[in-house]
């Protein structure tokens, strides 16, 4: 069987169809010969619950209540499960839960195909919710036949107003089911419906916001505090933990919590030490199990002590989450080790679902910067320390199934067990706090910080669709606000630093803008041009784009560059070095006589004609900006020896002062 869960659901679902059963008729059989269908391995169509084996979702969907039915959740109060009216209704609910699991359905030009697990999971739970507020809508029905032979309608029965005020009232079941059971409905599976055309619900939500600025900080000033301190509740937890007796000897439950407490009452690590008072207020287990607030060390117990563990392994996870901006299914399945090099740096490896063909998810990778690892390294650390032996970077949630990480949960209860130092819940701050709203803050802060944020955040945040990441930095209603008061902020600083070391800039465009500043001081009467004047540098720089690592176009809207085939359409990468409106810092200067130095070293050795030709033309490339670089290889015998026998028409991209240079090094006049 194949590997994937996917692959494992739909082969149980083609074994479904080869069961002496008519499973298409599952609507019409007399229960007798469906009591006993095999619905799940292990499951039959007469029990109350239906639990689909773990191995059929993905591991971030295996909690039991994410793959479970019950549909004893249906029955009315005041009605027992063994009267007759509550068996019938069951067994209508399950027919149709067992059709939805099952069938796919054609109509037209759309095909109707059974959902996941988790999806049918939380199909049905919403079907099982409207039901029984269908059924409470007595003296509200009409008289209609069934082709099930298990008691009467459900929906079906029920007047145009009553349907209405049940689709207001259920919402996710407006919302949710309306489409399938449409279709299942017009396929002829089942009748109990009103029409095969009833509208879907828009539901209406606030889109998720990212974080605000304050927010943000407090967050993660939060995690970065917990994070400082983790080492050393860590080695109090173990050596707290490790202590079997006391002093006397007792190994008794009482004398052994006595002891513990008297020894984490004076036990002292790098930071925490009796007195020290934490950066933020921290809600935790105490006495008795008793929710205290915890604001210095130390803590009262040793449970105390686990807890703050805990809140230091979501604050690693947030960490993961402000850097990657990664999905929470692809945070909550990072494995175990997931750290791995690439191109001298470290990345994480982990799945992804979403924007997935394959089910069981594809593998990408994010780069990480060095706080990332360390986050990576802590939770590594923690999973020792707490004895978790699973195999993903997340410890068991204490309140979840042993295969889930309950990771959303836990950040969301984060924000409201952790307080600011005047005693604020983060949560209050700018509401809660989930794993989504790290992807939009992500977007947010690099829409306003990088110039072609779209681009970059498509690639990192693992759209298919550039409207998708669009939508993501448009997310917050300010964006646009914040965006231009951002662009204007920083062109303005870019211009100050290119005025303030002009003398020292290069490329085509250099000499054009010191003879503009020439003209400019000579007007104005004065030796400087006004560096913080934002007018002044306007009028001396009117347009500035950076285009790549020490280098900036100058072109406006109207000006056609090499790189543009359209006036004010620029393609950056194609950016070229002739450009008449490239500019380069004079912090891009080294960066030319490193490259040049590289290649006079690659030409020392033996080279083929070709690669030889590629290398002298690097050198001419790397020439052309600034005079001053080739100033600093007239001495070098390497560079006459390299470009002897360098074809001497392609000295024409070089600047006249520096092509003079040069052919008088390889007396060439």
């Amino acid at each position: 069987m194949p590997d994937d869960q996917k692959a494992r659901l739909d082969d149980h679902r083609r074994e479904l169809t080869r069961h002496p059963v008519p499973i298409g008729r599952s609507w019409s059989l007399p229960w007798q010969e469906l009591r006993n269908f095999p619905v799940f391995p292990g499951i039959v169509m007469e029990d109350d619950v239906f639990l689909a084996p773990a191995d059929m979702v993905p591991p971030f969907q295996r909690a039991q209540g994410q793959r479970s039915v019950d549909f004893r959740a249906a029955i009315l109060q005041g009605w027992g499960r063994s009267d007759a009216r509550t068996e019938q209704m069951l067994r209508r609910l399950k027919r149709i839960a067992l059709l939805d699991l099952t069938q796919t359905v054609r109509g037209g030009k759309s095909i109707s195909k059974p959902p996941s697990i988790s999806t049918w999971a939380a199909r049905t739970k919403a079907m099982l919710s409207a039901a029984k507020t269908a059924i409470e809508m007595t003296g509200q029905r009409r008289t209609a036949s069934s082709g099930c032979p298990d008691g009467g309608a459900i929906f079906r029965t029920l007047a145009p107003d009553a349907f209405r005020r049940l689709l207001d009232s259920q919402p996710t079941f407006a919302t949710k089911c309306i489409p399938r059971l449409n279709a299942l409905f017009n396929a002829g599976l089942f009748d109990d419906w009103p029409a095969g055309d009833v509208p879907k619900k828009k539901r209406e939500h606030d889109p998720i916001q990212p974080f605000c600025d304050a927010a943000f900080s407090e967050i993660l000033g939060a995690c970065f505090f917990l994070a400082s301190i983790q080492s050393d509740l860590e080695a109090c937890y173990r050596e707290i933990s490790a202590v079997a007796a006391d002093e006397r000897g007792r190994r008794g439950a009482d004398a052994v919590r006595a002891c513990r407490k008297r020894r984490l009452s004076r036990w002292r690590g790098k930071i925490l030490t009796p007195g020290y008072a934490f950066a933020n207020g921290f809600l935790i287990d105490g006495e008795g199990r008793q929710t205290v607030l915890a604001s210095a060390w130390p803590v009262a117990t040793l449970n105390s002590v686990r807890f703050l563990l805990r809140l230091c392994e979501i604050a690693n996870a947030q960490i993961l989450a402000a850097m990657t901006a990664a999905r929470h299914s692809e945070l909550v399945t990072l494995g175990r080790d997931p750290l791995v090099p690439f191109a001298g740096y470290r990345h994480i490896a982990g799945l992804t679902y979403k924007e997935s063909e394959n089910p069981a998810g594809q593998v990408r990778q994010w780069p990480l910067a060095s706080h990332g690892v360390a986050a990576v390294r802590r939770q590594q650390s923690l999973l020792c320390t707490l004895a978790q032996d699973g195999p993903y970077l997340w410890s068991t949630d204490p309140k979840s199934r042993p295969d889930i990480s309950g990771l959303g949960k836990r950040i969301l209860r984060f924000g409201r067990a952790v307080r600011t130092r005047d005693g604020t819940p983060l949560a209050e701050i700018d509401g809660d706090l989930s794993p989504h709203r790290y992807r939009k803050t992500m977007a947010r802060l690099a829409g306003l910080c990088l110039e072609g944020a779209s681009g970059v955040l498509y690639d990192v945040l693992g759209h298919r669709d550039i409207e998708v990441t669009l939508g993501y930095m448009l997310a917050d209603p300010d964006f646009r606000r914040d965006a231009d008061r951002v662009r204007h902020e920083i062109l303005h600083l870019r211009r100050k630093e290119i005025a303030s070391e002009l003398d020292d800039c290069g490329g085509p465009a250099a000499d054009g803008l010191r003879i503009a500043r020439e003209d400019l001081q000579a007007r104005m009467m004065a030796d400087q041009v006004g560096e913080d004047d934002p007018g002044l540098l306007a009028t001396l720089i009117p347009s500035l784009q950076l285009v790549g690592p020490g280098r900036y176009c100058t072109a406006d809207s109207k000006q056609t560059g090499l790189c543009s085939r359209v006036a004010g359409q620029r393609d950056i990468g194609a950016c070229n070095a002739g450009c008449i409106f490239r500019l380069e810092t004079a912090a891009a200067a080294k960066d030319r006589r490193d490259a040049v130095a590289d290649a006079l070293e690659a030409l020392s050795g033996e080279t083929d004609p070709g690669h030889r030709a590629y290398l002298q033309g690097q050198i001419l490339a790397n020439l052309a900006p600034f005079g001053q670089v080739l100033d600093a290889f007239l001495g070098d015998p390497r560079l006459r020896a390299a470009l002897e026998d360098c074809d001497p028409r392609n000295f024409s991209v070089l600047p006249d002062d520096t092509r003079r240079k040069l052919e008088n090094l390889l007396e060439m006049t």
